[in-house]
């Protein structure tokens, strides 16, 4: 399987100031600089659902004209106003967005969002009823399923640990699957950027 595209779970990350984006960038050319080297992200539900207009521009220019995929998280349930935001940034990003990660909690489809390609995360626990899909794929206690998707809050830190997880995702894909996202990182967790480019640059060795 070829074309394995790493990217971050949210691309505005305190923790990369000065350290990956220069310190006079503007924040709002932010993703511009993180798309020259990544090519996908997921972005928090906190953050879709704050953009105004004027956001809703700045991302699209960002972007505009390049290979990139914006995956959107669904972390909790949406209300009838949220759902009216999600399928807006259906609508406004078409070119560009590739899906939406739901939550177990929040696995409901807002009416006109049916064609949205949705993977279910969902922790591996006794309170939670199993999804059965056509895919999946179970890392560090969590599982992945729907279409496919691998996202990876805790990142090993041993370099062989880091290639043996992503040959299993990539294990886990359909045999006719070309390409496939692996979105990396924790909201409550810093992440370190030379750690998404070690992953990066370990699929990339791997052939993927």
């Amino acid at each position: 399987m070829e074309n394995l595209t790493v990217g971050s779970f949210g691309w505005d990350r305190a923790e990369w100031q000065e350290i990956f984006y220069p310190e006079d960038l503007p924040s709002e050319w932010c993703l511009d600089f993180y798309s020259n080297e990544f090519h996908c992200v997921l972005i928090p539900q906190t953050e879709w659902l704050a953009w105004s207009d004027e956001e809703f521009e700045s991302v699209l220019e960002s972007i505009e004209g390049q290979t990139f995929a914006l995956y959107f998280a669904v972390q909790t349930a949406l209300d009838a106003s949220q759902q009216k935001q999600l399928l807006r940034c259906h609508q406004k990003f078409y070119q560009y967005e590739k899906g939406v990660v739901f939550w177990q909690e929040a696995f409901r489809l807002p009416s006109g969002c049916e064609d949205f390609s949705q993977t279910l995360l969902q922790k591996l626990d006794d309170n939670h009823k199993t999804e059965e899909f056509e895919w999946s794929w179970t890392f560090d206690g969590w599982r992945l399923s729907g279409i496919p998707l691998g996202l990876v809050f805790k990142i090993p830190s041993d370099g062989k640990e880091q290639a043996k997880m992503i040959k299993s995702f990539v294990e886990s894909l359909p045999k006719d699957q070309v390409g496939a996202p692996f979105i990396l990182g924790d909201l409550n967790t810093p992440l370190e950027i030379q750690d998404l480019r070690a992953i990066k640059t370990i699929a990339e060795l791997l052939g993927y």
